[in-house]
């Protein structure tokens, strides 16, 4: 996946979480904008931007 973020000043960076049933946070994933492997599951965005996940080919 591909995860761009802009924006927001110093807050507006992108924290991607994997949370839990209970919707808790478990793992930090990335803390970039950039190509990311995702679990699968729960996902959770923090940043004050704008930010988007798109599906990337593994050829791109």
């Amino acid at each position: 996946m591909r995860i761009t973020s802009s924006g927001g000043g110093p807050s507006g960076i992108p924290i991607l979480w994997e949370l839990d049933e209970h919707l808790s946070p478990i793992r930090r994933i990335g803390t970039a904008s950039g190509l990311q492997r995702l679990p699968s599951g729960i996902l959770q965005m923090r940043t004050s931007g704008k930010w988007e996940i798109e599906n990337r080919d593994r050829q791109e």
